[in-house]
């Protein structure tokens, strides 16, 4: 809205300019006033062409704009569950490497206890 203001502004400061070219050069053909009338309609027609391709491309990239900032909170959400996943996983496997050093011990003791005791019977 606000660039049409000025669009607007621009255009009446131009026809302004025109009217007082064409009163004070004493050519008050209405051929060159119709002439640059068109030439001021034309330019306005371009210059909104443009305002209006402008305003599609800024819609667009507010969408991508918006689109990215929510792959960056979802990267940054999957990061976070990646570490929560990693550190469980470190944990775990900490776990269960205890587990297994204690049933390696117990197995070695209880091998160590049978071969004692087969060994006392053939005394």
């Amino acid at each position: 809205m606000e660039r049409n203001k000025k669009i607007t502004v621009i255009l009446m400061v131009v026809i302004s300019l025109v009217v007082i070219y064409s009163v004070f050069s004493k050519s008050n053909s209405l051929k060159d006033i119709r002439k640059l009338s068109n030439e001021i309609e034309s330019k306005v027609d371009s210059l909104r062409d443009i305002q209006s391709r402008f305003d599609s491309l800024e819609k667009a990239y507010g969408k991508i704009y918006y689109r990215l900032n929510l792959t960056r909170e979802n990267l940054n959400n999957l990061h976070g569950t990646i570490d929560s996943i990693m550190n469980s996983n470190i944990t775990s496997a900490s776990r269960i490497n205890n587990s297994l050093k204690k049933m390696i011990e117990e197995q070695q003791k209880f091998e160590k206890l049978n071969f004692d005791s087969t060994s006392f019977r053939f005394k």
